[in-house]
């Protein structure tokens, strides 16, 4: 190979890395807000809880009764959000997620103060959301 060849794959290379890199750090940010549905969580003013997984993904198919069970006792003081990963590509990586399952815990302002790689049993569900600044718990009679 002569040096303009090996001059020329070099250019090469370090254009395509260049791409990824502007790729990896603008596709996020040109996401349309509607396509983010932990963004759109955020806007209810309230703390999230977001799980990232799939279908095809038994750590998080025995995680979702357990989600499920959070979204029905913390309803009004927590939205909790569940992204596909597979059909969300984009979402996951605009919020760092490399693993499924992994639990996400927002607060109100959108600052993630604890995560969660792999399942997390409803215990610790419980303890990482009491340090979300909840609103308080509303009485709704018998």
């Amino acid at each position: 190979m002569s040096e303009t060849d090996k001059t020329r794959a070099g250019a090469f290379v370090l254009g395509a890395v260049v791409l990824l890199v502007v790729l990896a750090v603008a596709l996020p940010k040109l996401l349309p807000a509607g396509d983010d549905p932990v963004a759109e969580a955020l806007q209810t003013g309230l703390p999230v809880l977001v799980e990232f997984g799939s279908p095809d993904c038994p750590p998080c198919q025995a995680q979702r009764p357990v989600l499920s069970d959070v979204a029905r006792d913390y309803s009004g003081r927590v939205s909790v959000v569940i992204v596909n990963i597979d059909a969300a590509p984009a979402v996951a990586r605009k919020w760092g997620v490399r693993v499924k399952p992994t639990l996400l815990f927002i607060t109100s302002s959108g600052e993630v103060v604890s995560r969660v790689e792999g399942a997390a049993a409803r215990e610790e569900i419980d303890e990482r959301l009491s340090g979300l600044d909840l609103p308080p718990l509303e009485y709704r009679g018998p």
